[in-house]
Parts: structure tokens; C-alpha cells; sequence
């Protein structure tokens, strides 16, 4: 479990709340992915989960195994772009990204 998760466990205990256990959703995996080189971590992947109301944690195993799907998904286009095998990432990036549209 996630700290999240712990945190609305234990407030849900408190508050004697009977909702739905948290946190409920169903996972949205675009193709939305790019790898990169930073300065000072080396070669990264990172995966858009803009579109996802899950926590972005691969801690959760809703997220874990989104994770994996899109690190497979990298792996070949990788290949695909490159003509080799694709790469093991040193560092997986989960973030969101918006378009400005709605500001």
C-alpha cells in the first residue's frame, strides 16, 4: 500500500466512513511516453499519466502493472526507432502533463 493509502485507510477508520476503499479507478494508459538523458541521472524514460486518476505510484498494483505495460511499450519502439534492443532505463519518471487550454 501506498502512503496515500495508509492515510485514507486510517482517516476512513476514524471518520467510521463505509465508502469505497481508495483508490478506485480504472487505469488509462495512453502511449504516452518519451525517454530522455538529464544531467546528473543519465537515461530516463518518462510516462505521461495526465489522463489517469490513480495515484502514479508503481507501488499500487493497478499503476505497477500500467508501468510495466508502458516500459514494454518503450522497450519496442525503442527497438523499432534504434534497430537494437531496447534499453533498461535507470530511472522511470511517472508525471502529469496538461496542455494550457484549461488555465
Amino acid at each position: 500500500m501506498t502512503a496515500f493509502e495508509h492515510y485514507f485507510r486510517k482517516l476512513s477508520e476514524i471518520i467510521d466512513f463505509e465508502g469505497y476503499p481508495w483508490p478506485k479507478f480504472l487505469r488509462e494508459a495512453p502511449e504516452d511516453f518519451t525517454w530522455v538523458t538529464l544531467d546528473g541521472v543519465g537515461d530516463a524514460l518518462i510516462l505521461n499519466c495526465g489522463t489517469c486518476d490513480g495515484p502514479s505510484d508503481p507501488r499500487h498494483p493497478v499503476c505497477g502493472e500500467c508501468v510495466k505495460k508502458r516500459v514494454h511499450m518503450a522497450r519496442k519502439a525503442y527497438e523499432r526507432e534504434y534497430g537494437k534492443p531496447g534499453k533498461k532505463w535507470r530511472v522511470i519518471m511517472l508525471v502529469r502533463v496538461y496542455d494550457g487550454s484549461e488555465f
